[in-house]
């Protein structure tokens, strides 16, 4: 909230505060050096003032700024010793307020800066010697996160109870992000974005035949969001022991999202999600974020996570993995090198029980232009500027 105290000019101190022949110098002395103290006190409160969100306080301030004004409505040359001596008295009482304040100020201050984090920039490794940057994480302080991705995929598999490919790329993030939130900050409830893109259409469905297909689409995407980004959200956040609040799952918005007219939330308008972004045009969202392009999580931390994960599973596995995949011939095949490495370490956890996973999480590959080999909408035509 903009703070409306504004600072008092100590300048104003010689023009008020004129020797007279009336009170004696050093009265007069004493009186202009109390009203400096006083002026310099009020100026320190309104300078944390103006940088805290708290507002409570917006009132007992201006009043207590136009008591300061009445005593700057003064003209010592007018007044006897003993007027002035009550004059000082009126300014150390106003003084001590603005100590109680000052103090009640930076108490909320300190409160307020505990909840805001600085966004540093974290390093994620691994064995292959590839990294990635760009990963911003809200935490007290300025070094750099250094973290061994592929210690952590055994783990995060564990958690996450799938082999799905783009839930466990994307979830790497999610999860070390939340995980050093936990550690770092005093956060325990995440506003998180889950099942926009459900409702009102990935990368992909920019590509869907006709507004039946997309809305059957976007339905289907929902009833089994349970298995995909909303697990990675849930267990992700929750593992940590973090609340997650999810706008976008309430009930009616769903429904009410639902039974508009799939036509209306094509991609017709040279911008995916133009319904959701039109709603929060205005004061709401800076425009460049309003219409930034969308770029999933496993893509938007950067694009090397995926690829050195990749690279993971290509120095594991030979030219015989597509025999070793047969294995899993029975549900949900693995068709890379990397979907055979998460369904492996899958199965020592979690052992024949594969089918609690529909199948991999793929664009809709009877679409033309979604007929690809990786989840990811890196290898879409549309990719365009989500990857910049």
């Amino acid at each position: 909230m903009k703070k409306r105290i504004c600072f008092l000019a100590i300048a104003v101190v010689s023009s008020l505060m004129l020797t007279a022949c009336g009170p004696s110098e050093k009265k007069v002395g004493e009186a202009q050096e109390k009203y400096v103290q006083l002026i310099e006190k009020h100026n320190q409160v309104v300078e944390i003032h103006k940088n805290v969100d708290d507002a409570s306080f917006d009132g007992a301030l201006l009043e207590l700024k136009g008591k300061v004004a009445e005593v700057e409505a003064y003209n010592l040359a007018d007044m006897h010793d003993d007027e002035i001596d009550l004059l000082i008295q009126i300014m150390d009482a106003l003084i001590a307020s603005y100590d109680g304040y000052l103090e009640t100020l930076s108490e909320i201050k300190g409160q307020e800066e505990a909840a805001v984090r600085i966004p540093t920039a974290i390093a994620l490794t691994n064995g292959t010697e590839l990294s990635f940057t760009g990963l911003k994480l809200y935490e007290q302080g300025d070094s750099a996160i250094h973290v061994d991705v592929l210690e952590n995929l055994e783990e995060l598999i564990r958690v996450l109870g799938t082999y799905d490919i783009t839930t466990i790329r994307a979830s790497m993030g999610m999860y070390l992000l939340c995980r050093a939130i936990r550690q770092q900050s005093g956060i325990r409830v995440l506003l998180t974005g889950e099942i926009s893109d459900e409702l009102f259409g990935y990368k992909y469905t920019d590509f869907a035949p006709s507004p039946a297909a997309f809305q059957a689409e976007s339905e289907k995407r929902i009833r089994e969001i349970h298995m995909y980004d909303v697990l990675r959200a849930d267990r992700c956040i929750s593992a940590n022991s973090l609340e997650a609040r999810v706008p976008f799952g309430d009930l009616d918005f769903v429904q009410y999202v639902i039974s508009i007219d799939p036509a209306k939330k094509m991609n017709v308008y040279g911008k995916g999600k133009y319904l959701l972004r039109r709603a929060f045009a205005g004061d709401y969202l800076p425009e460049s974020l309003l219409q930034r392009e969308k770029a999933a999580f496993s893509d938007a931390v950067g694009h090397s996570l995926a690829d050195s994960l990749k690279a993971c599973a290509e120095r594991i596995y030979g030219d015989s993995w597509r025999s070793q995949a047969e294995r899993y011939a029975g549900h949900a095949k693995p068709f890379t090198k990397e979907s055979l490495l998460y369904r492996e370490i899958f199965e020592k956890y979690y052992p024949g029980q594969a089918e609690m996973v529909a199948d991999f999480w793929m664009p809709n590959r009877e679409w033309e232009g979604c007929n690809v080999d990786d989840p990811s909408a890196r290898v879409l035509s549309n990719y365009g500027a989500s990857g910049v």
